[in-house]
Parts: C-alpha cells; sequence; structure tokens
C-alpha cells in the first residue's frame, strides 16, 4: 500500500523536477527473477527507480537506515531490505534470494554506494550482484542513470539488454569466478 502510493508521488516528483526520460524499457522482462543493476549517483536513485521500473522493486539498503522503529517500518514498507555493508551476512543473502526465488525484481547498485559518474570508471563491483544472479538463474539488467541531477534538466534511465553470464552458469561459484561475472556486470552498466 505505502510502496504503490510513494511510487505515484515519486513519479510526479521525478517527471515534473527532472523530466525524466526512460530508455529500453522492454528490457525487463515482465516476469520471472529479474536483478537490476544499476549505477548510484544520488541518494534519489532507489526512488527514481521504483517509480519508474513497472513492476515493484525490491532494494537492498544500507543497514543504518533501519536504526529505528519508525524508519524500519517505513523502509520494509517499501521494499528495502537491510545490508550491513562492511560484512553482509547470510540474512541480508536469504532476504535477496527469497525475492529472486519467489520471481520478483531485485534492485543493486553495483557498487553498492553512491560514486559519481567519474568515478564510476575506476571503481569496482561487488560480487554480491554476481552471486545472487548465478544461485538465483535470474536475468541481470544493467541500468545507468545520467547525467546527475539537476533541477530542471533532463535525467535518462538507460536500461540495456539482459546479461550474458551463460559462461560462469555450470561453474561453482568460487570466489574469482564470482568477481570476473561481477566485472562483466559492471562493464555493461559502465558501457551504457
Amino acid at each position: 500500500m505505502l510502496y504503490r502510493f510513494a511510487r505515484r508521488l515519486f513519479f510526479i516528483y521525478y517527471l515534473l523536477l527532472y523530466r525524466v526520460r526512460v530508455e529500453g524499457r522492454e528490457n525487463i522482462p515482465s516476469q520471472g527473477p529479474v536483478i537490476l543493476c544499476a549505477n548510484h549517483i544520488s541518494m534519489h536513485d532507489p526512488m527514481l527507480l521504483g517509480a519508474f521500473i513497472r513492476r515493484p522493486v525490491h532494494f537492498l539498503a544500507k543497514s543504518e537506515l533501519f536504526g529505528n522503529p519508525l524508519t524500519n517500518r517505513i523502509m520494509r514498507s517499501l521494499n528495502a531490505m537491510p545490508v550491513v555493508r562492511a560484512s553482509p551476512g547470510m540474512s541480508s543473502f536469504k532476504s535477496a534470494m527469497a525475492v529472486l526465488g519467489s520471481g520478483r525484481v531485485l534492485g543493486i547498485f553495483a557498487q553498492g554506494r553512491r560514486v559519481s559518474l567519474k568515478e564510476y570508471d575506476d571503481g569496482s563491483i561487488k560480487a554480491g550482484v554476481a552471486l545472487f544472479a548465478l544461485k538465483s538463474g535470474a536475468e541481470v539488467i544493467p541500468i545507468k542513470i545520467t547525467p546527475r541531477y539537476r533541477v530542471f534538466l533532463p535525467l535518462t534511465i538507460k536500461i540495456g539488454a539482459p546479461v550474458d553470464l551463460s559462461a560462469f552458469r555450470p561453474q561453482k561459484t568460487r570466489s574469482d569466478m564470482l568477481n570476473q561475472a561481477a566485472e562483466v556486470i559492471y562493464n555493461r552498466v559502465k558501457e551504457m
């Protein structure tokens, strides 16, 4: 209920203030497990994607946002799940896998933190996105939000075709293989 209300509110807000354009919306499957892997340039990003992606999106969010009972309840009502960024544990893994296991959409920011578009080129992606994708069989959809948020100037959400991870699927999920798969995903987001 709160998610639907917030989604409509943010849709109007971002459409009016940032003149949002969405390219490639057809690349997101209408059903089945999907991981949206996006760059993260602003605290606005989760609300923006939640407003303009047609399917409800469940985001992993830093645990500090769940600090008190009120914000905890609000964040969970907005489909957010806590993750301790310094040491992601089994709890966040299980939450993410439950979302994907039930055929829903998981939103992940490629580097696990906000990074400017300039910094994005020399940053590193977290391997968690590859782990979730390979364990669940979910499609990974690269997304790039560009340029930066400036009121009344156009903002574009570029949605790419699914990342092909078939070369990594038959193997066991070793850390070096996860890092290679994550790099493939990262490069797709970067190239867009």
